[in-house]
């Protein structure tokens, strides 16, 4: 059975971010929805939508799609901030993982284009450790071809 482009995509954001981003100890994790607080700072890599444009085939006796993925980066800070703030410690952790996307911005060759689209911040000074989250939204286009 072939393994999925959306997969393989995933696994490659999840190992570039593994080896450069020392800040967060190895602690990257492929579609984890839930992380201990505890074992912050790390990141989270999701899918959230792959478009397929109906009139975008480019091959004619084998189908080959460009396709547009949605992939998520989120970037978790807790506990007493190294920099003063949690903000400013989840920013810094925002700023590593963008750096490393765009240095790769083809994904070694699995996309034509890895861009960064938005980010939102989400911050919670009610729980014990408090949190600090920046989720930062990347636009990946990659060709897939179907058929033998």
């Amino acid at each position: 059975m072939a393994t999925h482009p959306r997969r393989t995509i995933r696994e490659k954001v999840v190992s570039l971010l593994t080896d450069a981003v020392t800040a967060v100890s190895g602690r990257v994790y492929d579609s984890r929805e839930k992380q201990p607080v505890q074992t912050a700072p790390f990141l989270i890599v999701r899918t959230s939508s792959d478009d397929v444009p109906a009139d975008d085939t480019l091959g004619l006796s084998l189908p080959i799609y460009q396709r547009t993925l949605t992939l998520e980066v989120d970037a978790v800070v807790a506990g007493r901030p190294a920099t003063g703030t949690l903000a400013g410690d989840g920013d810094d952790l925002a700023r590593d993982v963008e750096e490393v996307l765009a240095d790769n911005i083809d994904l070694d060759g699995l996309a034509l284009t890895c861009l960064l689209s938005g980010s939102t911040v989400e911050e919670g000074l009610e729980v014990d450790p408090p949190v600090y989250q920046v989720s930062l939204v990347y636009t990946i286009l990659y060709e897939d071809r179907l058929g033998k």
